[in-house]
């Protein structure tokens, strides 16, 4: 919880929190929050609890250090109630909320010392699915209802160990999508759980699974230079050898023809940047499908800056998409189309496409990374 602003400058709801605990047994409880003020400690803020229908104390919040503080103690029927937190004042961070019958305990630290008990380790984890780039595994949960979520560790062959360099996702749910993978690979994987302590289990065993393998890699490099006739203009040489510069002020599409000798889905890839900013915007397609945009980032232009030296590698892809776009296409010829993106000023310079059903390749050279 931070607040980034006092109650009432805002939203109703900024500055509050709601909680369900279950209390078992019913009794005296002291409620412990772990707060700081995040700007520096120079200013200060308040916490106000309801625990059910009791409302507990409103303590101070100051300094840039955490530190627990007491929120007032109460008699609590058993069963499922709600903790409410009110702040007031900005920058207030509370991180660790601790309901506790013990009246003679003071939390310190992450007050994980409450539970040192780590849970139980999660069963084998199963392939349910694989593909030429996914594998979907799965696991029974851990039947500890202070589990939070759950580390998968993941290494191509059979050397995976639960250390942080393996750590490729922490899913709440005993399920993972583990995505853009190499065809044909086989994967290791452990899967550990974790507590609301942060206290991490014993690993699971291991799974061993592939990805399906591709019947024929295809990678087709396309450089406009040996194109006979392109919409798009030359570069000096001296400058940027092979490079073509294309802009809105030319009004037509750039067409880049390519050729396939299997049926299958692909990716293309196109090398090039924006000329005169730090970013570009542009129309694409492939053959008549739909258009798509893409924004082109770019590195900042210096002074003196070669505009060869400014050049990357990226994935086309639709700005309003999160995956990349794929294309299934049959064998024979088809043509990558780029065009001005509505109003928006464009400027691309770019020297050649890669198209590929390999979607785990990337390029050698350097490419955008966003």
């Amino acid at each position: 919880m931070w607040v980034r602003q006092a109650r009432g400058e805002g939203d109703d709801d900024v500055g509050k929190l709601a909680y369900a605990v279950d209390v078992q047994p019913g009794g005296e409880y002291a409620l412990w929050a772990r707060v700081r003020q995040d700007r520096g400690g120079v200013t200060e803020g308040r916490l106000t609890a309801t625990i059910g229908a009791a409302r507990a104390d409103t303590v101070p919040v100051t300094g840039a250090d955490w530190r627990w503080v007491m929120l007032g103690s109460t008699r609590l029927p058993a069963g499922e109630l709600t903790v409410t937190l009110e702040a007031a004042g900005k920058g207030l961070s509370v991180d660790r909320l601790l309901l506790t019958d013990d009246p003679a305990y003071t939390p310190q630290g992450r007050g994980s010392d409450v539970d040192i008990v780590p849970p139980p380790a999660p069963g084998a984890p199963t392939l349910v699915e694989a593909t030429h780039f996914d594998l979907r595994i799965r696991w029974q949960p851990v039947a500890v209802s202070t589990v939070t979520h759950y580390q998968v560790y993941r290494t191509r062959g059979t050397g995976v160990e639960p250390t942080q360099t393996c750590l490729v996702g922490s899913p709440s749910a005993p399920e993972l999508l583990d995505y853009n993978l190499r065809p044909g690979e086989e994967y290791s994987y452990l899967v550990t759980a974790v507590d609301d302590w942060g206290h991490e289990s014993p690993a699971s065993p291991l799974l061993l699974a592939r990805t399906e393998p591709l019947a024929k890699c295809v990678e087709t490099l396309v450089a406009l230079s040996d194109l006979p006739e392109v919409a798009a203009t030359p570069l000096d040489g001296t400058e940027a050898p092979g490079l073509y510069r294309f802009t809105d002020a030319q009004e037509q599409v750039l067409e880049i023809p390519f050729e396939l000798g299997i049926e299958g889905d692909y990716v293309i890839w196109l090398h090039g940047a924006p000329d005169q900013s730090d970013m570009t915007s542009f129309s694409y397609r492939v053959d008549d499908t739909p258009w798509r945009v893409r924004t082109l980032p770019g590195k900042e232009i210096v002074a003196g800056q070669q505009v060869a030296e400014r050049v990357q590698w990226d994935r086309l892809m639709d700005h309003r998409q999160e995956a990349g776009t794929v294309w299934h296409l049959t064998p024979g010829p088809h043509v990558l189309c780029l065009a001005k993106a509505g109003a928006s000023p464009m400027s691309l310079v770019l020297d050649k496409i890669m198209v590929t059903n390999d979607f785990s390749t990337i390029p050698p050279g350097e490419r955008f990374l966003w």
